[in-house]
């Protein structure tokens, strides 16, 4: 992982004990490496904020 992927994983509040239990082992081909999870997960939740927020701008017209 890269300082950035930290840097997010920091941010949605993410401790080194939830990062190390998503550690896919090699019976879980399914699980994505914890680099991209976090990447995926980090930008669900900036969707979700920019649609909030496009609702909200639009119920105050």
């Amino acid at each position: 992982m890269n300082d950035e992927t930290l840097k997010m994983a920091r941010e949605m509040g993410l401790n080194p004990r939830s990062l190390i239990k998503n550690i896919p082992s090699p019976s879980q081909q399914w699980k994505a490496p914890v680099s991209t999870w976090i990447r995926e997960m980090y930008q669900e939740r900036l969707d979700k904020a920019r649609r909030k927020k496009e609702r909200k701008e639009i119920s105050a017209e």
